[in-house]
């Protein structure tokens, strides 16, 4: 008896497994496409997906109907999805940045304290951070906060991800 139950819990964990890379496949298909420029597919793609997180496929699709050029539709996008993913902190700094574009800085604000909450590694929300520091005159701790990319890079084992590599 005992035997099966090994077996049997051995195949769910292997088919946990193959599924979660599936889903890690088709996010990465999806973002390859983003990065080659092929907004449209990889809107399709996106919307396609079940397994990653709400978060994750909103994301990917406000970043290409920002590449598109549809002004308001990502921020629309990503202010829903806030309602139901409050705790992912890229949502947060994705939102802090297109507030920040929009030069809504107390929102952005909000947005990126948010985000550095969840997570203090948060790279984006940390840039956004700096960046209104710096556009409000607040230079000291504009230059306070690119320095913590030197130091997130100098104590980082390794960061593979290009967004983090492109704003250290």
């Amino acid at each position: 008896m005992m035997p099966r139950i090994a077996i049997l819990l051995s195949l769910l964990l292997v088919g946990g497994f193959s599924v979660a890379d599936a889903d890690d496949a088709e996010l990465g298909a999806a973002r390859r496409l983003y990065l080659l420029g092929r907004y449209e597919e990889a809107i399709e793609q996106y919307k396609s997906l079940e397994g990653p997180s709400h978060a994750e496929i909103q994301i990917g699709i406000a970043r290409c109907e920002e590449a598109l050029g549809k002004d308001s539709v990502p921020f629309i996008r990503l202010v829903i999805a806030r309602g139901t993913d409050d705790d992912d902190p890229v949502l947060h700094a994705e939102l802090a940045k297109l507030y920040f574009q929009r030069g809504l800085y107390d929102e952005a604000r909000a947005s990126g304290k948010t985000s550095i909450d969840l997570d203090e590694n948060q790279p984006l929300a940390r840039w956004i951070q700096a960046e209104l520091h710096r556009v409000t005159g607040k230079l000291d701790k504009a230059e306070k906060g690119y320095e913590w990319f030197v130091d997130y890079y100098n104590g980082a084992d390794k960061i593979d991800d290009a967004e983090s590599l492109y704003l250290i």
